[in-house]
């Protein structure tokens, strides 16, 4: 596969200290949150894990068939940790994410961040407190999961399914936020 300008990652991109963020964790779901004011073009996480041709609700697209996850040990750590949620709630808010936080982000429409390759970085000022989201359509080609979106964003496309769902105008309203391997789709698109 041939690389793309956009390819090119820092080798160790400055991020910010670890306690900047922290993931909450809800009865039905986990977010991502800011702990500290997080300035607009800050590198939040970088994305750390296995990479596969396997897709799965948790994981992110990084190229054409390719896929990074946490290891399958620590997806099952995670999923004794969701249960262990629903059984004892109060036990599960003191179970730190490990190093998989990109886990508990969560979608919108009108993000306060976006993925540069393999680093999330946020689009636009984050205060203290505030989730932190992106819009999964820019990594996404195709979801595992599609689902309803209830972000409320004027420019919300309902359903996410995945940037092979969009329509063209939206494809190109996200060209500036988008993964190399979707933008290589737009520019073979006539």
């Amino acid at each position: 596969m041939k690389n793309h300008p956009h390819d090119a990652q820092p080798s160790d991109p400055e991020l910010l200290p670890a306690d900047s963020i922290e993931v909450r964790h809800s009865k039905d779901s986990s977010s991502l949150h800011a702990l500290a004011a997080i300035p607009a073009g800050a590198n939040i996480l970088q994305l750390e894990g296995d990479v596969s041709a396997t897709r799965t609700r948790h994981s992110v697209q990084i190229g054409e068939g390719l896929y990074i996850d946490a290891p399958a040990r620590e997806g099952a750590r995670e999923l004794a940790r969701e249960l262990a949620h629903e059984i004892a709630h109060e036990l599960a808010h003191k179970t730190p994410f490990t190093s998989y936080r990109f886990r508990a982000l969560n979608h919108a429409c009108d993000p306060n961040a976006r993925f540069v390759g393999r680093v999330l970085q946020a689009r636009r000022d984050i205060a203290v407190g505030q989730e932190i989201f992106f819009d999964y359509t820019t990594t996404e080609l195709s979801m595992v999961h599609p689902f309803r979106c209830t972000c409320a964003a004027a420019n919300c496309i309902g359903m996410v399914q995945g940037f092979a769902y969009l329509s063209t105008t939206q494809q190109r309203e996200r060209s500036s936020d988008l993964q190399p391997h979707l933008l290589r789709l737009i520019s073979l698109q006539p």
